[in-house]
This record gives structure tokens, C-alpha cells and sequence, in this order.
């Protein structure tokens, strides 16, 4: 059993006198304030982030300073994908300093640390009808509270996907949809293919059984409730992201009421 390694993420929106330069730092049980690396580890925190294709860096990812702002010589604010970033370097830091420790990131209710997942499943982000400009989402298992009445293509159980497979037919109100693009003379498309497209609302409620006005309404209401119910998902519901070796965790932590 790997021991734990605790670690709380402070986000300061101001330092000292200089209320456009933010910090993210990192206060742990065992590392003190600030994740202090010699230059020997940090070489080999340097190796693990090219790996990911991110350039060397000269001091700790436990803590980060920005110059915020928009402008010349200004970094932009700090967000949830600046946080998730550190996020990731701090996970290879720790397993470089601590090998076989177990790291639990303790985190605030702060606006920087909570975003939608790219391919989350929000009804706001899809057309009523396939391709266009609509997010890819991704797949998700459908049980039978998520089936209606209108002879459902899935069963209980069923991996639905929200992108058009290879082996699928048509969308169902427009079977003479063509599989791949057609061009014009001018090799511009002149009709949109649905393979690998985003299936669109009405695809995904008829293949649900749940194609008709009424349901129609009540997904838009109630659809993925777990995902755009509560607003934006918080960091430590998202580790699966943030942290990619599965044995760390995230625990949010709300903030005190003024």
C-alpha cells in the first residue's frame, strides 16, 4: 500500500503589491511550500516532460507565477487548463521525489480549478441534426432509464456512440445521406458525410427511443445531469484527465463563506 503524500493547492490572486502577478503553489505534508526540486531531480522531470512534448523547465511545477493580464508582455489569467497543466507536472514530480507514495490533491471550490471535459456530455453543445459545427463527444453506456417508448435501437447495457461508425446506416431521417463527403467541381463539399461526424440530438433520442416533441423538451432539461446539472465539473471529479496514473487522487475541498 503506497503511503499518502498530501498536497493543497493555494491560488493567490494577488501578490503583495503587485495585484497582476498570480501563484499557484503547492503546500504538502512533506515538501513544505513550494515542492523544492535539486538539480539532479528536476533534470528528470525535465525527461518526463518532453516525453509529453512539453519544453525543459528551470524551477519546481510547485509553483507557478503568472504575469496575468491581456497585452504585451501579459500571460492571459489563470484557468482550469493552466491548472491542469501544473496538475500533470506536479503528478511527475512527486513519483521523481517520492517513488511509491500515493499523492492526494486537496482542492478549493475556486473557479480556476473547475471546466467542462472537452468531450463531456452537454446537450448545449449538439445540433438537432448530424455534422456541422457540434463538439465530438464521447461514448457512454446507456441503461434503461435512458430508454423510451419508441422502439429503441439500444438495450440496457448498450455502448452508445455519439460520433457515426463505419458499420452504421444513415441517419434515420435521411437515409439518402451519403457516407463520406461529395464534392462539387470545386472541391468544395456540397454534402456532408456522416462518418465520424457528431450524430446530432435527433439521431441519439431515436436510436434512445425517446424521439418525439415531449422527450425532446425533457432532454434539453435533464439529459447528463451529472455533467451539466451541477454547472462545471470540478478538478477532483476529473482526475481520470488530470492525473494519468490512476493511484493518485483529488479531493475538492468547498470554501468557507465569507
Amino acid at each position: 500500500m503506497p503511503h499518502l503524500l498530501a498536497a493543497v493547492v493555494v491560488v493567490d490572486h494577488s501578490l503583495i503589491s503587485c495585484p497582476t502577478l498570480q501563484v499557484s503553489g503547492v503546500q504538502g505534508d512533506c515538501t513544505g511550500f513550494g515542492l523544492h526540486m535539486t538539480a539532479e531531480e528536476l533534470a528528470a522531470f525535465n525527461v518526463r516532460r518532453a516525453a509529453r512534448g512539453k519544453p525543459p523547465t528551470t524551477s519546481s511545477p510547485g509553483i507557478r507565477f503568472l504575469k496575468a493580464g491581456s497585452g504585451k508582455g501579459r500571460e492571459g489569467w489563470w484557468n482550469s487548463e493552466k491548472f491542469m497543466e501544473q496538475a500533470r507536472d506536479i503528478v511527475d514530480a512527486v513519483e521523481i521525489l517520492y517513488p511509491g507514495h500515493q499523492l492526494v490533491f486537496e482542492v478549493d471550490w475556486s473557479c480556476g480549478h473547475n471546466a467542462f471535459a472537452p468531450d463531456a456530455l452537454r446537450v448545449e453543445n449538439m445540433n438537432v441534426k448530424y455534422g456541422g459545427k457540434q463538439a465530438k463527444m464521447r461514448k457512454t453506456v446507456v441503461s434503461k432509464d435512458d430508454l423510451g417508448r419508441n422502439s429503441p435501437q439500444l438495450k440496457d447495457g448498450d455502448t452508445q456512440f455519439m460520433q457515426f461508425q463505419k458499420e452504421d446506416g444513415p441517419p434515420w431521417y435521411d437515409q439518402n445521406a451519403p457516407a463520406d463527403d461529395v464534392l462539387g467541381d470545386d472541391g468544395k463539399v456540397t454534402h456532408e458525410g456522416y462518418v465520424g461526424r457528431p450524430k446530432g440530438m435527433k439521431q441519439i433520442l431515436w436510436e434512445r427511443g425517446l424521439w418525439d416533441d415531449v422527450s425532446v423538451r425533457m432532454w434539453q432539461a435533464t439529459h447528463c445531469q451529472r455533467e451539466q446539472g451541477r454547472g462545471p465539473v470540478p478538478f477532483h471529479e476529473r482526475q481520470a484527465e488530470a492525473l494519468p496514473r490512476l493511484r493518485h487522487r483529488a479531493l475538492g475541498v468547498r470554501q468557507a463563506a465569507a
